[in-house]
């Protein structure tokens, strides 16, 4: 996750029109990727790929930092938070 470069970064975002202000924190783009104990991603195994709010908010709030979260409904907010 860490060694995304900035372009892949910014043609991830841009393919889910995913609008991010004020961070420099990549998404995870796969579950596998994801830095929690395995049992928290058995509740994940049914799904392929994390959906895009998911993918950019999980680095920001496992750094500790607060984020607004907007997307709509059936999008992953709740596993996202």
């Amino acid at each position: 996750v860490k060694k995304m470069g900035k372009e892949e970064v910014d043609a991830f975002r841009e393919s889910v029109n995913l609008k991010v202000e004020n961070c420099n924190l990549n998404p995870i783009l796969a579950f596998d990727d994801l830095p929690v104990i395995p049992d928290l991603l058995q509740c994940c195994a049914k799904f392929d790929k994390p959906t895009s709010i998911q993918s950019q908010c999980w680095p920001v709030c496992l750094s500790g930092r607060d984020l607004v979260g907007i997307a709509a409904t059936g999008s992953g907010k709740t596993l996202a938070f």
